[in-house]
Protein backbone atom coordinates (compact mmCIF):
# COMPACT_ATOMS: atom_id res chain seq x y z
CA UNK A 1 0.00 0.00 0.00
CA UNK A 2 1.57 3.23 -1.03
CA UNK A 3 1.92 6.02 1.33
CA UNK A 4 -1.00 8.03 -0.66
CA UNK A 5 -3.41 5.40 -0.29
CA UNK A 6 -2.43 5.83 3.69
CA UNK A 7 -2.74 9.18 3.84
CA UNK A 8 -6.37 8.86 1.89
CA UNK A 9 -7.78 6.10 4.45
CA UNK A 10 -6.68 8.19 7.59
CA UNK A 11 -8.44 12.07 5.98
CA UNK A 12 -11.33 9.44 5.26
CA UNK A 13 -10.96 7.27 8.54
CA UNK A 14 -11.58 11.57 10.48
CA UNK A 15 -14.00 12.44 8.68
CA UNK A 16 -16.22 9.48 9.04
CA UNK A 17 -15.07 10.05 13.14
CA UNK A 18 -15.64 13.61 12.78
CA UNK A 19 -19.23 13.02 11.46
CA UNK A 20 -19.90 10.31 13.97
CA UNK A 21 -19.09 12.94 16.87
CA UNK A 22 -21.56 15.71 15.04
CA UNK A 23 -24.32 13.14 14.58
CA UNK A 24 -24.40 11.86 18.56
CA UNK A 25 -23.82 15.65 20.01
CA UNK A 26 -26.51 17.04 18.00
CA UNK A 27 -29.23 16.48 20.45
CA UNK A 28 -27.80 17.96 23.14
CA UNK A 29 -26.24 20.56 21.21
CA UNK A 30 -29.63 21.50 18.96
CA UNK A 31 -30.94 24.30 21.32
CA UNK A 32 -29.27 27.60 20.44
CA UNK A 33 -29.06 30.43 23.39
CA UNK A 34 -31.74 32.46 22.91
CA UNK A 35 -34.70 29.90 22.06
CA UNK A 36 -35.50 30.13 25.99
CA UNK A 37 -35.80 33.82 26.21
CA UNK A 38 -38.08 33.56 23.26
CA UNK A 39 -39.95 31.22 24.47
CA UNK A 40 -40.40 32.79 27.78
CA UNK A 41 -41.32 36.12 26.81
CA UNK A 42 -44.17 34.82 24.90
CA UNK A 43 -45.19 33.37 27.54
CA UNK A 44 -45.06 36.42 29.94
CA UNK A 45 -47.08 38.02 26.70
CA UNK A 46 -49.49 35.27 26.99
CA UNK A 47 -50.08 35.00 30.90
CA UNK A 48 -50.31 38.75 31.61
CA UNK A 49 -51.54 40.41 28.44
CA UNK A 50 -50.54 44.14 27.52
CA UNK A 51 -48.59 44.19 31.40
CA UNK A 52 -45.69 42.43 29.89
CA UNK A 53 -45.73 45.17 26.89
CA UNK A 54 -42.64 46.54 28.56
CA UNK A 55 -39.99 43.97 27.73
CA UNK A 56 -40.76 44.32 23.66
CA UNK A 57 -38.74 47.29 23.07
CA UNK A 58 -35.96 45.62 25.19
CA UNK A 59 -35.76 43.01 22.51
CA UNK A 60 -36.66 44.64 19.60
CA UNK A 61 -38.66 42.30 17.51
CA UNK A 62 -42.80 42.07 16.98
CA UNK A 63 -44.41 40.25 19.55
CA UNK A 64 -46.01 37.28 17.50
CA UNK A 65 -43.60 35.26 16.86
CA UNK A 66 -42.90 34.61 21.18
CA UNK A 67 -46.50 34.17 21.45
CA UNK A 68 -46.46 31.14 18.65
CA UNK A 69 -43.96 29.65 20.01
CA UNK A 70 -45.15 29.51 23.67
CA UNK A 71 -48.68 28.38 22.87
CA UNK A 72 -48.02 24.88 23.69
CA UNK A 73 -46.36 25.59 27.09
CA UNK A 74 -49.33 27.98 28.03
CA UNK A 75 -52.03 25.47 27.17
Amino acid sequence: MSDKWRVYLVGGGLLLFLFALLVLGARQTSLTTDEPSYIGIGYALLARGKEAFWILPQRGYPPLLPVMEAVLVYL
